[in-house]
């Protein structure tokens, strides 16, 4: 039976049907191993994004796939994974991750993400995200097109004692059903900081430019941070709700791991998804504003057809990815038809590759073969992210790294650009250009200047470009 949001009796009703679930599932375990217990009981729609904002409990997740198929609201943790230092073995990780999937249908999913580079030690705004952290939420609001879904997962243990479980039914009744909408809010800001500043991005540009004259790299991408300072503190889902207005077709996502600190984003680039050993990718390279018009955005379109800046940056993406597909793949399907990708406010170059993987290829060794891109690092990728290291004086955190999720038999990870982290009352926002022979200091500054105006900008703010 459909449970609707509008029944006062909707906690104790969904309590009843999870309480009778547990209890039958614990009474069948009395020994073996841990294992992993989910229920989903069917509502009537509600919003997600309002249902998780009105929660208390700190530690959130959010995600939305860009074909607005799937969405996931969550809060607390049935299991969690993180770490601080570098992720030496990244199919251990995920050796690790499934562990407990592996008798699941597939409904169950481990979010989370990792760093631009896993083996540094972040900075201190950085600090409570780690290397990477990995949750499966103890409670979640889903959505599957048309139908919504509430779930509890609970990993249970042959040691488990009786108070876990009643534990997790105390956590239910502290849930709030009271949804009011997701207002877009908008902070006073009163500071802005740019790291790096304009002298020391054009001197970057310079260096970049120098080590592709002696041929030490054709490509690298360079950051940049603008820091934001408000008067009130930040509500990151409220900030999330105003990107979302403005851009439906990307891949949303939350991370926070407690009541100050999260990381948020809306970001068209898929770096891979996986089912089974089918996996498929995206080049995206290249960007232009859409038109205000139908014949202004074709100007537009075939403008980014035409560059040839644009175009050489697509083809080393392109290329990177095939040749990590084949040195992970038994087969690669890939086209050099370039097509043009039309999100609401933006457009890219765009071309697509599928492959079937080699045996026993996991997650971790994809992540390894694929990140960084040239899109997000540079060509040579390990040159450039050496030099990347060497001239950014600010650390990318989880900017550009791997986001996404994990499940028994499917995985799906996107490139975490367009984002922002939220720290009390100060949100860091992250962009990047990518840096090829002929590129202007002074075109690429303004570039990214455009891009965090956009950001800035679906959000109420006036931007005062520099």
């Amino acid at each position: 039976m459909e449970i609707t949001v509008k029944d006062r009796s909707l906690r104790d009703r969904i309590r009843e049907q999870l309480g009778q679930f547990f209890q039958t599932e614990l009474a069948r375990r009395l020994g073996g191993s841990p294992q992993l217990l989910r229920a989903e009981v069917p509502i009537a729609a509600i919003d997600p994004l309002a249902w998780l904002s009105a929660q208390p409990h700190p530690l959130k997740t959010y995600w939305r796939d860009r074909e607005l198929k799937f969405e996931v609201a969550g809060v607390g943790k049935a299991d969690m994974l993180s770490g601080r230092a570098g992720v030496d073995n990244p199919s251990a990780l995920f050796r690790r991750l499934t562990r407990y999937l592996n008798d699941d249908p597939g409904a169950c999913r481990y979010y989370g993400g990792f760093r631009f580079r896993t083996r540094m030690l972040p900075d201190t705004r950085w600090a409570h995200f780690g290397s990477y952290y990995f949750v499966i939420p103890r409670f979640e609001i889903i959505r599957r097109g048309q139908r919504s879904y509430f779930a509890c997962n609970y990993l249970w243990k042959p040691d488990d004692p009786e108070e876990s479980y009643q534990a997790c039914m105390n956590e239910l009744l502290r849930l709030n059903w009271q949804m009011p909408e997701v207002a877009v809010t908008r902070p006073t800001l009163v500071e802005r900081k740019d790291f790096p500043d304009k002298t020391r991005w054009k001197q970057n540009i310079q260096s970049a430019l120098r080590l592709m004259n002696d041929r030490q790299i054709e490509k690298i991408v360079l950051a940049r941070r603008a820091d934001l300072t408000f008067l009130e503190h930040l509500e990151p889902l409220r900030l999330l709700a105003g990107i979302q207005q403005a851009n439906a077709r990307a891949f949303y996502f939350c991370f926070q791991p407690d009541h100050a600190h999260a990381f948020i984003g809306g970001t068209p680039e898929r770096l891979y998804r996986r089912v089974g050993r089918k996996i498929f990718s995206e080049a995206v390279a290249g960007t232009r504003p859409r038109g205000t018009s139908e014949h202004q955005d074709i100007q537009m379109q075939q403008e980014l057809l035409q560059s040839e800046k644009d175009l050489r940056e697509h083809r080393f993406v392109l290329e990177s990815i095939r040749q990590s597909f084949e040195s992970v793949c038994e087969t690669v399907d890939s086209t050099d038809r370039i097509a043009v990708l039309k999100l609401d406010k933006l457009q890219h170059l765009y071309a697509t590759l599928t492959g079937i993987l080699n045996p026993d290829i996991d997650d971790g060794q994809i992540l390894t073969s694929l990140h960084p891109t040239p899109a997000v690092g540079g060509v040579p990728k390990v040159e450039a992210i050496r030099e990347i290291e060497q001239l950014e004086n600010f650390d990318r955190g989880w900017y550009a790294g791997p986001v996404g999720w994990v499940s028994r038999n499917a995985a799906e990870f996107a490139v975490a650009i367009r984002s922002g982290l939220v720290e009390a009352n100060r949100l860091y926002l992250y962009s990047g250009a990518g840096i090829v022979p002929g590129s202007s200091p002074e075109t690429e500054w303004e570039e990214i200047e455009s891009k965090i105006a956009n950001y800035l900008k679906v959000l109420g703010y006036a931007w005062v470009k520099r």
